[in-house]
């Protein structure tokens, strides 16, 4: 039998190993130490695995917490900052999550670090033409570096960092800020990351222009 999880902070299955199936479980919400004692239960003897719920699985279950939160955070900077924590509690290769918000009135213009979950960094203010943050806004192009040593553009956070995600946010069709995470992993963002880190620079951007900040 095997079942699916909501765990903190991860989605997992556990899987009976064994002749006989058990009665069926209501394991929602339950972690998988307790779903396995409960399995243990029905037959003592049953070997149990756990092993992690599929990627797709997962970004799915996370865009709909996102929605739920856009739904029900009363402004977009309430919106941000229950947003970075729940991306790096909930995707472990998210190791630094934060937004960049467009100073536009500054001389040149900047962008300046608001909501974030992870480590302090030094790059709390990045002018348009420097770093990959810098090029994410100025082209309003999602950037993916894999390989952060091998692009002249990245200005060093963490000896830790090997990759980056860079989404812009749009507001009546123009850069307002952007959505940065960090990976001490390389080649952390495929095709399912880039849509879900897309998917949540839309909600904020949506947010922005309903509730302003």
């Amino acid at each position: 039998m095997r079942v699916w999880l909501q765990t903190a902070p991860l989605l997992t299955t556990v899987e009976r190993i064994g002749d006989r199936e058990p009665e069926p479980l209501r394991t929602a919400g339950i972690r998988p130490i307790t779903a396995v004692r409960m399995l243990r239960m029905l037959q003592p003897r049953a070997w149990v695995k756990i092993s992690p719920m599929p990627v797709a699985a997962r970004i799915e279950g996370l865009r709909n917490d996102i929605s739920t939160l856009a739904s029900v955070a009363l402004t977009a900077q309430d919106f941000m900052n229950a947003m970075v924590k729940l991306l790096q509690e909930r995707m472990l290769k998210y190791n630094w999550v934060g937004f960049y918000m467009l100073e536009a009135q500054a001389q040149p213009p900047i962008l300046v670090l608001e909501a974030f979950s992870g480590a302090m960094t030094p790059h709390t203010r990045i002018p348009l033409n420097q770093g990959i943050c810098g090029a994410a806004a100025s082209s309003g192009q999602t950037v993916v570096v894999d390989d952060v040593s091998k692009d002249p553009r990245y200005l060093a956070c963490s000896l830790e960092t090997k990759s980056e995600i860079v989404v812009s946010i749009f507001v009546r069709g123009k850069v307002v800020g952007e959505l940065d995470i960090d990976s001490h992993f390389p080649a952390a963002f495929g095709r399912e990351d880039q849509e879900l880190v897309q998917h949540c620079a839309m909600l904020v951007g949506e947010k922005l222009e309903n509730t302003g900040r």
